[in-house]
This record gives C-alpha cells, structure tokens and sequence, in this order.
C-alpha cells in the first residue's frame, strides 16, 4: 500500500501531470450463500474490489480520465471487472469501454448481501431484457457452442448530455461485425424521484461463421420504463421492458414482458428491502421459460463502511422452484 501511495504522489506532483489525479477506494465482502436446489447446499463466498479513478483536465478546461476496477473472487485470480475511459465538457460526455447501454437509465439493486439467487435474483429478473442482458436471457450459446464465433450485446460507446435535471444518452456496440446493437434512453430528476424512458435495438447475424446449415439471424426490439425516488424514510423503484424477438431459422417469433418492483424502509442504521420481479415469454424455441423472484432482505449499518446484510426469498423457473438465502458482511474503503 505504501508503494501505491508513493507513486501516485509522485505523479499528482510531477511538472507533466500537475493538473491530473489518481484516487483508490475498495469494497470488500465476506459471507454464507444458501441454495435450496436439488443440491441444497451452503457456500462461503468472499471478494475484494479495488476501484482506480484517474482524472485530469486541459488548459482549456476539457475533463477526461477513466476507471478501472480490479476484482478478486474465492481468493482466485485478479480480473479487470470494468474499465472505462472518456471525455466530458460543455458539450456532454464520450466515453469508451464498459459502458451503460443507454436504455438502461435506471433499474433495480439487489436484496440480500451478495444478489442472491444468481440469474434469478430479483434485480436480473426484470432486467432479462434491458440492456446486453437479452443474449445471455436467451441462451444464444447453445446455438453457436461448436463453432467459433463469440459475440456479446454489450455496448462499447456511450454518449450522454445533461442539462439540469435531464439527460439523454446514446449508446452502441461498434466493430463487431456479428452483431449490430444501439439504443437510446432519457431519464428526468425531479426533487428525490425520477422516470425514465428507453429504447433498444439489437441484431445477430453469424450465419456464415457457423458449421453445417444452421442459420443464427436474431434481431429484438426493447422497450423499457422506469420510475423511482425516495420519500423520507421510504424508498421505491420500478420497470417495465417490453420486448419483441425475430429469430429466422432458429425459433420464431416472441414478446417478452420483464417487470420488477423494489421498496425499502430506513429505521436509524436498520434498512428493510423486499422485491418482487417476473419475466413473461411467449412460446419460442429458445427453450427459455418465465421466471419470477421474489425475496425480503435487511442491512444494519455497523459504521465505518462496515454494512452486516442478509436476505431470504423464493426463485422460481417454469416447475422448477427453489428457495436462496445469504447473510454476510461487506466493507467499504
């Protein structure tokens, strides 16, 4: 740590960088994960995060730096989890990287200590259409696992401009030629509340790349609302995705609803959360199902970034059921 401390003062200071800054935080958790499947076993999970904020500013008064974030899972190995990079002034801000899809302007946090219940967690749940998330949704590997082609809905530019309480964002996945994905979204602040409207657009075409004759032209069109806010001790927030799927030669046609509701009541340090969320799919070929989560959590605030959380709900795929639980302890730096 003293090595770290060192070379960013060393650089903050330095005559090339005098108007540049480096700054670290971190977040680390530590717990049990219970899953009441057909294994019916508890798990010990930890993770550490390191967050790097670099920043600086022209002569002119151009802003631009960028964000890494360095994770460790289960005492495995260092992953980059997030880096982004970008560029902000009077005429709004362009970064590069891991970046929001802009139809993604507002959406549900987790119950729980660690979002418990993975893919059916209550926040992922209504989110299984939004933003990058509809391939994985989907289940698009299974069409292209022998061959060797890759590709993710995934956006890698993003261009927002704000002006007072409103801001208006659009994004894109640029250089894939599998994959040909854009959206749009406007989300409005007013006092402790705000709403927000987005729209998606996404195409898979990997026909030729793949082996025999199986043919892989996806496109879908989301739609996604979303509203929330806090009211004294009181907090809410809600969305909605409507979306409609094409896959010529694979399954056929679908609408998908994906919905998702989050409330949670502050007492002094005690915070109470409870969730609810539900995904509806018309019949396709996928051999995807509806999914609906639901769950009650609480959090006691110990001070000092210390936060002792835990949560106990219901996951539920088509017949198949199971309850999730988690309890553990996160910390901030």
């Amino acid at each position: 740590m003293k090595k770290i401390l060192l070379a960013t003062t060393a650089l903050a200071f330095s005559a090339g960088f005098a108007a540049a800054e480096v700054s670290f935080s971190g977040q680390a958790k530590m717990g049990l994960k219970y899953d009441g499947g057909n294994e019916k076993e508890t798990t010990v999970h930890s993770e550490a995060v390191l967050y790097v904020a670099m920043s600086g500013e022209t002569d002119t008064g151009l802003a631009f730096g960028a964000t890494i974030d360095m994770i460790v899972e289960d005492n495995g190995d260092l992953a980059n989890d997030d880096t982004t990079v970008f560029v902000s002034g009077a005429f709004g801000k362009l970064s590069m990287g891991a970046v929001p899809e802009a139809d993604e302007n507002g959406g549900l946090s987790s119950i729980g200590w660690d979002d418990f219940g993975g893919d059916l967690a209550t926040d992922d749940v209504a989110e299984n259409i939004s933003g990058d998330e509809l391939g994985e949704y989907l289940d698009f590997g299974d069409y292209i696992e022998d061959s060797d082609v890759s590709f993710s809905l995934s956006h890698n530019v993003n261009y927002t401009y704000a002006a007072d309480a409103f801001s208006v964002s659009v994004s894109a996945r640029i250089g894939d030629e599998n994959v040909d994905s854009a959206a749009i979204g406007g989300r409005y602040n007013f006092g402790d509340a705000y709403v927000g409207l987005g729209y998606a657009r996404h195409s898979v075409n990997i026909n030729d790349a793949l082996p025999g004759d199986i043919d892989f032209d996806v496109d879908a069109k989301v739609v996604t609302a979303v509203a929330g806010g806090t009211f004294g001790a009181f907090g809410i927030a809600a969305m909605y995705s409507d979306g409609k799927v094409e896959a010529d030669g694979v399954a056929g046609e679908a609408n998908i609803d994906a919905y998702g509701v989050r409330a949670s009541y502050n007492m002094d340090a005690l915070t109470l959360t409870a969730a609810y969320s539900e995904s509806d799919v018309s019949e396709i070929g996928f051999g995807i199902g509806d999914q609906k989560s639901y769950g009650l959590g609480a959090a006691y605030d110990l001070g000092g970034g210390a936060l002792l959380a835990g949560g106990i709900g219901r996951a539920e795929e088509g017949d198949d059921k199971e309850t999730v639980a988690d309890f553990g302890i996160t910390m901030s730096f």
